[in-house]
């Protein structure tokens, strides 16, 4: 996958190497609605991420892709953005910002 560079983001997949990041991102943020309660370690994280690098749904039936979002080339991850391409084409996008990120037109 390739990194998507815009004016305004840098969407980067987001692999296990983000953990760190991300855990600081996660845990800032009331996830409560929608992926339950915030990471408990980054132990967690890494253990997610690593599942998620498959970029395929366990019973391979979707593509899933997981980006990081930054606000400039090699700035701190501020979110993640998640596409699910489900075997007949359709497709579901989720996006979680850090609120300090939120309302930016991102």
């Amino acid at each position: 996958m390739r990194v998507l560079v815009a004016r305004l983001l840098v969407l980067e997949a987001q692999v296990v190497a983000h953990a760190e990041a991300m855990f600081e991102v996660l845990r800032a943020l009331a996830l409560d609605a929608f992926e339950g309660k915030p990471p408990t370690s980054l132990d967690a994280v890494r253990a997610r991420l690593r599942r998620l690098e498959s970029r395929r749904s366990p019973d391979g039936t979707e593509q899933r892709l997981h980006c990081v979002v930054r606000p400039a080339p090699g700035e701190v991850p501020v979110g993640y953005v998640h596409a699910t391409v489900r075997g007949d084409g359709r497709a579901a996008i989720a996006d979680v910002l850090a609120p300090s990120h939120q309302g930016r037109g991102l």
